[in-house]
């Protein structure tokens, strides 16, 4: 039967961006900050039916490919590994260099009259300064080879295509291509703002927010045509032009993290933030399955 009035426009998306939408009300008036979750409440809540119903439909199959959910989440863990790892590894090395580079320097008023140990310092100093610029290119060469490799393997489990070595060799390329030009905005970001950390931090993590949104076109572009430049101009291209297409995919992704957050912030401990990482990881696996083929369809488009 053919539903009329009221009941054609009431859909799950748009009941659950009702209630986001108090939420986040009651929250603004608690003084709480829920800018963001009030505009995915009006996001949702006012998503055509249609688009609204594929977009939790989407949501839905996402989480019931539990087998590509997982194997993508080990696949993520391995990459975020290597990250902590390498991080932690290169930070003790340069922590050693620096020790040794300090017990060796004399910033006396004999040391500044000495030139013998005046060339001992600026020797110090230039090892200090090619081991922190060599620990930086490390870092980033073991990071973007190792999201190559994880990225590489993680679409095509969520697009069931043929994982082979060409593919793999292919993406590796990619990822490094990918992730050079973005080595010029955080550079112009990092000396434009070297004199207020805070602010770069801020700045650092919300650009490389963009890189994230703008990797998500590129990849599954990638997967698509199998061509570097093509993968990156497209991807960047459709990124701007199309972004908002994702807002109310987006809005849904938004609800469930915040929802989760604050059920987390309620299990003490260690075990809660054992937790909480556990959740990040499939919740980002999640995420791809979820968005990825959205993205292809609308890239298609």
């Amino acid at each position: 039967m053919k539903k009329r009035g009221w009941q054609q426009h009431l859909t799950a998306t748009r009941g659950i961006g009702a209630v986001t939408l108090v939420i986040a009300i009651l929250s603004i008036i608690a003084g709480a900050e829920s800018k963001l979750l009030l505009a995915a409440g009006i996001l949702l809540l006012s998503a055509p039916s249609a688009y609204g119903k594929r977009t939790l439909d989407s949501a839905i199959h996402a989480a019931s490919r539990g087998k590509d959910l997982i194997i993508t989440a080990l696949a993520d863990a391995a990459y975020w590994a290597a990250f902590l790892i390498s991080g932690y590894g290169i930070l003790f090395a340069l922590n050693k260099v620096s020790q040794n580079v300090i017990a060796g320097t004399s910033i006396t008023q004999q040391a500044m009259l000495s030139p013998e140990l005046a060339a001992q310092n600026l020797a110090g100093a230039q090892t200090l300064l090619w081991s922190i610029g060599g620990g930086l290119l490390a870092f980033w060469l073991i990071c973007v080879t190792a999201n190559g490799i994880s990225r590489g393997y993680i679409w095509p489990v969520i697009f069931r295509k043929t994982y082979n070595k060409k593919f793999a060799r292919s993406f590796l390329k990619l990822t490094l291509a990918w992730w050079a030009l973005w080595l010029i905005p955080f550079g112009i970001l990092a000396a434009a703002l070297s004199k207020n950390p805070e602010v770069l931090t801020f700045s650092i993590i919300a650009l490389g927010v963009v890189a994230m949104y703008f990797s998500l076109w590129v990849h599954v572009i990638f997967i698509e045509k199998q061509k570097i430049g093509k993968s990156i101009t497209l991807g960047i291209a459709n990124g701007l032009s199309k972004f908002y297409l994702l807002l109310v995919p987006a809005s849904l992704a938004l609800l469930i993290s915040v929802i989760a957050e604050n059920v987390f912030r309620l299990i003490p401990g260690q075990f809660g933030s054992a937790i909480n990482i556990l959740f990040v990881i499939l919740f980002l696996s999640w995420l791809r399955l979820y968005l990825g083929p959205i993205v292809r369809d609308v890239s298609e488009e």
